[in-house]
């Protein structure tokens, strides 16, 4: 509720950007974020307030002190600016990152069943699964139990380690 008591929309928590550098392939930013955050804190997004536009991806969290958070990105060409402010959106939950982290997890490369056993969208690209979802849908992925996700998020997020979390953890 806003304070005149009308329901207000979910608004994405608003970064302030207080510091910006770059050293070799990684990148990092210091931002002050308007209001606390959930875990997992990254990945996440800085997106141009009012557009879908996503400005900088922003990969691990490497320090937090109270709503002033540190974050790592690595291999980007994205840039910043000291002194703007962005939205920050959360990429994923706390079961989608725990997918990513867990290095006991066994993945196998499988044909999607479509036949309502299993999730219907990845749970870390959101990508849709299932011959029936039309173009864009993913017909095969890596299961790991009763867990699915895209090949691509099975190359990039577990395969490659393109957050630098799986080595960390």
């Amino acid at each position: 509720m806003d304070n005149d008591g009308n329901p207000v929309l979910w608004e994405a928590p608003i970064a302030e950007i207080l510091g910006f550098r770059r050293e070799g392939d990684t990148t990092t930013t210091e931002a002050f974020v308007s209001r606390p955050l959930g875990d997992p804190i990254a990945p996440a997004g800085l997106y141009a307030q009012d557009e879908s536009r996503i400005v900088m991806e922003l990969h691990k969290a490497v320090a937090v002190s109270g709503r002033r958070v540190t974050f790592e990105s690595y291999e980007t060409n994205d840039e910043v600016r000291v002194g703007a402010s962005y939205e920050l959106r959360q990429m994923w939950d706390s079961s989608a990152f725990e997918l990513v982290t867990n290095l006991g997890l066994v993945w196998s490369r499988e044909t999607y069943p479509g036949d309502g056993s299993a999730c219907d969208s990845c749970p870390l690209t959101y990508v849709w699964f299932g011959r029936d979802r039309g173009d864009g849908a993913a017909t095969e992925g890596y299961r790991s139990g009763r867990a699915w996700i895209t090949v691509d998020a099975y190359e990039r997020y577990i395969r490659d380690d393109i957050l630098r979390v799986r080595a960390t953890t």
